[in-house]
């Protein structure tokens, strides 16, 4: 049986079915380039380009039926419609109540980095052992959320969200939908600190996810995180009975006990909620190892295989944009580059200055290029320039820096660490073969609104 009846939707979102009334759907889609057969096209008018101009291209692609707020002149009056005043309100709605009629484990995942790098480590530990569920990509947003939660189908026995906000009272709203059986919050920094203020105001606002998580359920909390105290008093308060840490305090619940890192992957040794346990990932990086204990703690707090998962793990790889490495050859140069260009704060940022460092070193250089850090606010030329500590400590050998605010960071380091600085990303491009030298390694950094990825790109094509 389809998850959507035509009639079913038209009554619960009090729309009108046009041109036909006994359509079956299965899920619901924003992007008519996406659309699979038996999707629902929802179209929003957007601030570039609007929706409802492209149901011919939905439909030539198998959408059932689109879900509109008026009804585009060009319409050829034959396709099967759901006309609604507002479809994000609709969607709402299909949330709840798709929410209310499943009997799915619910695993929710918040923090200032690594949320959907910790999607997927779940996604691919339980792929094994269960029908699972994760939401798209990092579409983790209202739009994104109840899109995802519109598509959870009955059958599912465990579903993964991962939670985004920027203000104050967005992560309790996520939460209400969701309303998870598992929360976990992988950590928090200085991410969108122009909004807040404060790290403690950041961390007050992603504990918000604990306010409708099952009071018998779990909240997991990174204990090497300096906002644990604030964020372990909060799930206590909101009455949750299992508060899990994990990290590499002897304290935490869910232990790293050795780390040993290969060019290419990760030893890890761990003790989960009593259980001593040897794995590895396909990624380097300390930040990936401590991710996968919550991982393997939710797994076992939701009746999973411990090992199954452990094993599962094996198969986990950064994610374009988050990690991934590729060997590139190009104009007779070969080189690594390691493609962390999707976003960044400055924890994200230290934890890949790590990776880097820990790369087993080639003939070549460790060069970061590193362009700026956006929403840190009126603390943004100093949040940078203290990043320049964490280049020496980690013995890079050469960086770029692009953005007015990484010029902070340049100008504080010493001069032979020093390769170029640039204003933006397009003037980086231009000039880069002239920088890459045979062996190098090369991370690529920065938040999405510099468009650092253009660089990735460039150096990939």
């Amino acid at each position: 049986m389809s998850l959507w009846q035509a009639e079913k939707l038209a009554q619960i979102s009090q729309g009108t079915l046009i041109n036909s009334t006994n359509w079956q759907a299965n899920s619901f889609s924003i992007d008519s380039r996406l659309i699979k057969h038996g999707n629902i096209f929802v179209a929003f008018k957007g601030k570039e380009t609007d929706g409802h101009l492209y149901l011919e291209d939905a439909f030539s692609k198998g959408a059932v039926a689109a879900m509109v707020e008026y009804i585009p002149e060009s319409n050829p009056h034959h396709y099967p419609l759901l006309l609604i005043g507002d479809n994000l309100q609709a969607l709402r709605t299909f949330a709840a109540y798709n929410r209310d009629r499943l009997d799915t484990t619910m695993i929710a995942i918040t923090g200032s980095a690594g949320k959907t790098s910790t999607k997927e480590m779940i996604k691919i530990a339980m792929s094994s052992q269960a029908n699972i569920f994760a939401s798209y990509g990092n579409y983790n947003n209202l739009l994104g959320t109840t899109i995802g939660l519109s598509n959870v189908s009955l059958d599912m026995k465990f579903a993964i969200f991962e939670l985004g906000m920027n203000h104050a009272g967005e992560m309790a709203e996520l939460s209400s939908y969701v309303k998870p059986d598992i929360s976990i919050i992988t950590t928090v920094d200085a991410a969108h600190l122009e909004f807040f203020g404060s790290i403690e105001k950041i961390a007050e606002a992603k504990a918000e996810i604990f306010l409708h998580t099952n009071k018998n359920g779990f909240a997991f909390i990174n204990n090497d995180s300096s906002s644990f105290t604030l964020l372990y008093e909060k799930a206590k308060g909101c009455g949750i009975k299992n508060i899990i840490s994990f990290g590499t305090g002897q304290s935490a619940n869910c232990k790293l006990i050795e780390y040993a890192e290969n060019q290419d992957y990760s030893l890890i040794k761990a003790d989960i909620l009593g259980s001593i346990i040897t794995y590895k990932i396909n990624s380097c990086g300390k930040h990936f190892a401590s991710n996968s204990l919550a991982v393997l703690g939710a797994v076992v707090a939701s009746g999973g295989d411990l090992e199954i998962a452990a094993h599962n793990l094996g198969n986990f790889s950064a994610l374009p944009g988050r990690g991934a490495h590729h060997n590139v050859t190009r104009n007779g140069k070969h080189f690594l580059v390691i493609d962390d260009s999707y976003n960044a704060n400055p924890l994200s940022i230290r934890a890949a200055l790590n990776v880097l460092s820990n790369c087993r070193k080639l003939q070549g250089r460790k060069i970061a290029i590193l362009s700026d850090v956006y929403e840190l606010g009126v603390d943004a030329p100093k949040l940078h320039q203290e990043l320049a500590a964490d280049v020496i400590n980690n013995d890079i050998d050469k960086v770029i820096a692009v953005g007015y605010n990484m010029q902070f960071l340049y100008d504080k380091l010493p001069s032979e660490k020093r390769l170029a600085s640039f204003t933006n990303v397009d003037e980086v491009i231009k000039v880069i073969d002239d920088y890459i030298e045979d062996g190098d390694m090369i991370l690529i950094k920065g938040s999405f609104g510099t468009s650092v990825f253009k660089l990735v790109k460039e150096l990939l094509s």
